[in-house]
């Protein structure tokens, strides 16, 4: 049998697709911030002008966040950011304050209800695909002969990985530092997690391995918002 590296192979490429996504989830995520923020204001607002005024705010952010969301593919916090969505635009057309607030609390609920939504999906939506890495057979996986040289099967999966570290480069250059450091020390976890699995092969190990090596030169980028 020689499928062991090529189903290897695409289930990196399954984990590394994800981070297109990821990094959606991550603007996703960091809007909603934006959005909780506003709702707030306008629920702490003294004035109903001043209540609509950063209810359209967080409307605009809703609507902004509308491509991310799709991308990111956390359907549950795109179905409950709608709802919110359709509670602040009655808010912002409310005639009274009382009637306006209970609307936007409504509103913040739900917002909340989608941030937590994403930070579930967030980074762990990968999982499946790294289960299935880690389950491969290591007899399989080692009887392909294009990866018993080993400098070579380590070149081939830092070929894989550069996809990730491009994403990763571009999450610490975009990102809010603390959420940017949050989302990539997830990843370290993982990888420190998995690597103190006995049942790894030479490819899954040198995987992780470099996975934490990539992940912990871009936490040193962050270190400034780490606390």
């Amino acid at each position: 049998m020689k499928r062991g590296f090529p189903l290897l192979l695409i289930c990196l490429w399954a984990v590394l697709s994800s981070f297109g996504n990821k990094k959606d989830c991550v603007y996703a995520g960091s809007n909603i911030s934006f959005i909780q923020s506003q709702t707030e204001k306008a629920i702490a607002a003294t004035e109903l002008k001043m209540s609509r005024y950063y209810a359209y705010k967080a409307i605009n952010g809703i609507e902004n966040s509308r491509k991310q969301m799709e991308s990111c593919g956390c359907k549950e916090a795109r179905d409950i950011l709608l709802e919110s969505l359709e509670l602040l635009k009655r808010a912002a057309k409310a005639d009274s304050m009382r009637g306006g607030k209970i609307l936007l609390y409504q509103s913040l609920e739900l917002t909340l209800e989608t941030k937590e939504a994403i930070n579930q999906h967030d980074l762990f939506h990968i999982t499946p695909y790294t289960d299935e890495l880690i389950k491969l057979d290591p007899a399989v996986a080692m009887s392909d002969p294009s990866i018993k040289d080993t400098v070579a099967m380590q070149e081939r999966i830092d070929r894989s990985l550069q996809g990730y570290k491009e994403s990763l480069e571009l999450v610490v250059e975009t990102v809010n530092c603390e959420e940017a450091f949050a989302f990539a020390e997830k990843i370290y976890k993982h990888s420190e997690q998995q690597l103190l699995r006995k049942d790894l092969t030479e490819a899954q190990q040198y995987y992780h391995y470099r996975t934490q090596l990539i992940t912990s030169r871009a936490m040193t980028r962050l270190l400034d918002c780490a606390n």
